[in-house]
């Protein structure tokens, strides 16, 4: 979520705005009302190629009430507090996702930045009351950050072995759990110059 910050933002800082995907914040003005529209990015501003960009990806949601996940906190009204597949938040684990791990992400794995192996589980800041206790648990594996913007949502489904994911150009493609990391998060950014070579698990 900290690649997508905009270049102006100051806290927090953005140090590497190349890794930033296909959408991005963008700081939009109050006042007039007539600057309050959004721009996206032009097929200029995507260096690394529309046909190379991954736009959109599948993502799984939980859908259980909080109170199937086992034990309750009384302070947690009834539904389900785990905003993964909300779409009117912003930010990543709801409607959007990133490439700092391959789809299907669980367990412990290697950073693609090389920081050794981390828990791959998404990062987000609101993760569903008890669904460390569910049977879902295993697919949608989270865990909450509340304090940074360096949080990060892997793209999920559950098709066996991999996720369909859009690119720019709107073609399809289905993109297997195994891909190679680098490979991954370079289809996942737009100005990254990095090799998406397609032999390496697409």
């Amino acid at each position: 979520m900290l690649n997508a910050v905009p270049q102006e933002s100051t806290n927090p800082v953005n140090v590497q705005p190349q890794y930033s995907g296909m959408f991005s914040l963008m700081r939009i003005q109050k006042y007039p009302v007539g600057a309050r529209l959004g721009k996206g990015y032009s097929s200029a501003q995507i260096p690394d190629g529309l046909s190379n960009t991954v736009m959109l990806s599948e993502i799984l949601t939980w859908d259980d009430v909080n109170d199937t996940g086992g034990s309750i906190d009384e302070s947690v009204p009834a539904g389900n507090d785990d905003w993964r597949g909300v779409w009117m938040i912003p930010s990543v684990g709801a409607s959007a996702f990133t490439g700092k791990f391959p789809p299907n992400a669980k367990g412990t794995g290697p950073d693609f930045r090389g920081t050794g192996n981390i828990d791959r589980s998404d990062l987000i800041p609101a993760c569903g009351t008890g669904i460390e206790n569910s049977s879902s648990f295993g697919e949608l594996p989270c865990k909450e950050e509340r304090e940074s913007a360096n949080i990060w949502a892997s793209a999920r489904s559950r098709h066996n072995g991999g996720v369909n994911a859009a690119m720019g150009d709107s073609s399809v493609r289905f993109v297997d759990n195994e891909v190679n990391g680098m490979v991954w998060h370079a289809m996942c950014t737009r100005d990254g110059g990095e090799s998406t070579d397609s032999s390496a698990g697409l």
